[in-house]
């Protein structure tokens, strides 16, 4: 399928991998993704070639260009809607609305709603065509999916929701309020911007969607016993590519309005500070991450942050532009050239921070090996506490007053076990295991300066801050986590859901086929039928048996009730709770 998944026996050895170049011959082994989920790859986009990815890109960017500017007229139209009185004016046979009070107060008052409604169909249905186009596109993984819409997403809603919309109805009257007074366009959005802010907030804690699939779509579908099952378990996941422009163009016209009309800083703070409240509640209490895109996002979204200061002080130099004294010259020359030299210095600022921290964006520095080290080797002293295989009085022996295991012992620390040759083996920590993962502590722990090999106490920094940052955060979301393993506990009550829960060899078995095609790991499915006291479920299982032996039927764990209603108790029978492991 023209490509290959190469898993390493460190984590720093992967990301130095992904650094390297690799093949001599240009566009061979490229590109390079590093931390990938199993769950996360696109299976179907792994044998496209480089030309057609290239070639797929170009037709995507031009769909999105065109969506960009199409868009514009049904947005505008949805907008203009909302003025009867010039509505009236534009078309003459709506003129009998005038002469009827009732009417015009209905017409009115639909005018009110109908808009927001409109628009927000017209908006719904963008992130889905933008998925759509960013699985066309060739994304390998759903993270480089997710990042492809919020590019084309941003873009979208910063042309469509902030100049359409918020600076008028339609593209005559945006471009007469520019012309004659563009600081009124500040007045729209400082009464726009608190109505978007309360109506975005509200509906992230109501959750509509939820609410109608829960109380409406699930009553009249879910028949099933495997449908209710999936209804009850499935919490909702959240789509961070069409989540996070939403606010990245909030924050853009909060930034825009800020100095040229001070007032809407109150309101960007307040709709920030609702957005704050609904968000924390919903991704602790509601919704269930189950992929990471390793936040790339967020830099991604500052960076995007910034068409708004370009934005703002472009406006602010046409102001200045536009001051006459009364003698028709430009009041304002020195503040309209200052405002030019600060754009020019934004735009190199930006320009030095990706620099500076776009190799950090993606890939983890070589310094962190250290701290990773000591976390791993705490994880597996717990699981071997945990196991059995490691006293505490043992793990207490090993370590040294301040915490730190002494080099000799980090090296030879393992537990004896008998392979498949009778002969025993050296088992324990995986790093300790490897004569490079020792090499590479011993380099860590030494710094030679002037020519002197001098002691580096990197280590037990390291380790002493991983412990306190650890015992900080612990503390602080006690409460959060809490919640969380609550909400996982009444899902999948008694299940694993965690890596960390399973055996070391069942871990193994799971890293072993976690890249195999989802095709070639896939379980055989059951036929899962309710039980009933006449016995048509049994006769249905046996008939099928007889008819094939490669059906899996089964009724355990569901029923009718005396209403004739599916029931279920249990899982599905082909459900495992090695399912619920983030790989």
């Amino acid at each position: 399928m023209r490509s290959a998944f190469i898993q390493f026996n460190h984590q720093v050895a992967a990301h130095m991998a992904c650094q390297s170049l690799i093949h001599h011959i240009p566009r061979h082994m490229a590109p390079r993704v590093v931390e990938i989920s199993p769950n996360d790859v696109i299976w179907e986009n792994m044998a496209i070639s480089w030309w057609a990815g290239w070639l797929r890109t170009g037709i995507v960017n031009v769909i999105v260009a065109g969506m960009v500017i199409l868009w514009a007229f049904p947005v505008a139209l949805t907008s203009s809607i909302s003025q009867v009185t010039e509505l009236i004016d534009d078309l003459p046979f709506l003129r009998f609305l005038e002469d009827n009070d009732q009417l015009y107060r209905a017409a009115d008052a639909v005018a009110g709603v109908l808009p927001a409604l409109l628009l927000a169909l017209l908006l719904f249905l963008v992130p889905l065509i933008m998925d759509f186009l960013a699985h066309f596109q060739g994304a390998k993984t759903g993270a480089q999916k997710t990042e492809s819409v919020q590019n084309f997403y941003f873009t979208f809603l910063f042309v469509q929701v902030f100049l359409i919309v918020s600076l008028g109805g339609s593209f005559s009257r945006v471009f007469t309020e520019l012309a004659n007074n563009p600081s009124s366009v500040a007045d729209v959005l400082a009464k726009s911007l608190p109505g978007v802010a309360l109506s975005t907030s509200s509906g992230t804690l109501l959750q509509i969607g939820a609410l109608i699939n829960w109380y409406v779509i699930a009553k009249i579908f879910s028949s099933t016993a495997r449908s209710k099952w999936e209804t009850n378990t499935t919490l909702p996941k959240v789509k961070w590519g069409s989540y996070f422009p939403v606010y990245t163009n909030f924050a853009c016209i909060g930034l825009i309005y800020c100095v040229i009309a001070p007032v809407i800083s109150i309101f960007a703070i307040i709709t920030f500070a609702l957005l704050w409240i609904a968000n924390r509640y919903s991704m602790i209490y509601v919704n269930r991450l189950a992929l990471d895109t390793g936040g790339v996002l967020y830099p991604r979204a500052i960076n995007q942050t910034f068409t708004g200061l370009y934005v703002m002080e472009i406006c602010l130099i046409g102001l200045f532009f536009l001051v006459r004294d009364t003698k028709g010259d430009v009041a304002c020359l020195p503040q309209a050239i200052i405002m030019i030299i600060c754009t020019f210095m934004t735009a190199l600022y930006q320009l030095l921070l990706n620099f500076s921290f776009g190799p950090m964006f993606r890939y983890l520095p070589i310094t962190f090996e250290d701290e990773a080290v000591l976390r791993d080797e705490a994880f597996q002293r717990a699981q071997d506490t945990r196991l059995g295989l490691l006293d505490e009085d043992d793990e207490d022996q090993m370590y040294d007053k301040e915490g730190i295991a002494p080099y000799r012992h980090r090296a030879t620390d393992s537990v004896n076990t008998t392979d498949g040759t009778g002969e025993k083996s050296p088992r324990g920590n995986k790093l300790t295991n490897s004569g490079a993962a020792r090499g590479l502590k011993h380099a860590g722990s030494l710094a030679v300066r002037g020519g002197k090999v001098l002691k580096n106490q990197t280590y037990g920094r390291a380790e002493r801050g991983v412990q306190s940052a650890t015992k900080y955060r612990e503390q602080r979301r006690k409460k959060d986590l809490e919640a969380q393993r609550a909400q996982g506990e009444a899902l999948y009550g008694g299940f694993h859901d965690e890596i960390e829960d399973l055996m070391p060899e069942e871990r193994d078995v799971l890293v072993r086929r976690a890249f195999t095609h989802s095709a070639l790991r896939a379980r055989r499915p059951t036929v899962w039928i309710p039980h009933d006291d006449i016995g048509v479920s049994e006769d249905e299982i046996k008939r099928t048996r007889e008819f094939s032996d490669h059906i899996w039927i089964s009724n355990e764990g569901t029923a009718l009730d005396s209403k004739v209603r599916v029931l279920y108790g249990r899982p599905p029978p082909d459900f495992s709770e090695l399912d619920l492991i983030n790989l």
